[in-house]
C-alpha cells in the first residue's frame, strides 16, 4: 500500500500476465506550481514530472522556448529556437550568441563587440553606425 494525502491509498495491482510489458492500476495526472505531476501506479509504479515554467501549455522538455510565453512555438528560420526568444529570427542560428550583450545575436549583429540594439546605420553599407569608421560614407567600412 503506499499511503496519500486524502486518505486514501494506492494498491499494486499485479500484471494479468507476469513478465508481461503492461501497465495495471491507476493513472492520475495534476498540475502542481507549472508542473505536471503524473503518478502511475501499476507494477512498477513511478513518478514523471514535466515542467511549463512559462506557463504556455508547452513542457519545457518540448519547448523551443521555454522561458517565453510561445504557444504556437512559430521557428521561421528553423534553427529549433523559437521566434519569441531567437536572437536572429531570420537567420538560422542554434547558438544563440551574443558578444556584446545588445540582444541581437552575432549572426545578424552589424557590430558583434559593439553594443547596438537598434542596428542603426546610416549609410546602408555591412557595418553599423556604432562600429563603422564613417557612417556616412557607403564605401568606407
Amino acid at each position: 500500500m503506499f499511503p496519500m494525502t486524502n486518505g486514501q491509498a494506492w494498491k499494486k495491482t499485479p500484471p494479468a500476465n507476469p513478465g508481461a510489458s503492461q501497465l495495471a492500476g491507476r493513472i492520475v495526472a495534476v498540475a502542481l506550481m507549472g508542473m505536471v505531476v503524473t503518478l502511475m501506479a501499476g507494477c512498477n509504479p513511478f513518478l514523471f514530472i514535466a515542467g511549463d515554467i512559462d506557463g504556455d501549455g508547452i513542457f519545457n522538455n518540448a519547448d523551443n522556448c521555454p522561458y517565453v510565453v510561445n504557444a504556437n512555438q512559430s521557428d521561421g528560420d528553423g534553427d529549433g529556437v523559437g521566434d519569441a526568444c531567437d536572437l536572429c529570427p531570420a537567420t538560422s542560428d542554434p547558438n544563440q550568441a551574443d558578444s556584446d550583450g545588445d540582444g541581437v545575436g552575432n549572426v545578424c549583429d552589424n557590430c558583434p563587440d559593439d553594443s547596438n540594439p537598434g542596428q542603426e546605420n546610416a549609410d546602408g553599407d555591412s557595418a553599423g553606425a556604432a562600429c563603422d569608421a564613417d557612417d556616412l560614407n557607403p564605401l568606407v567600412q
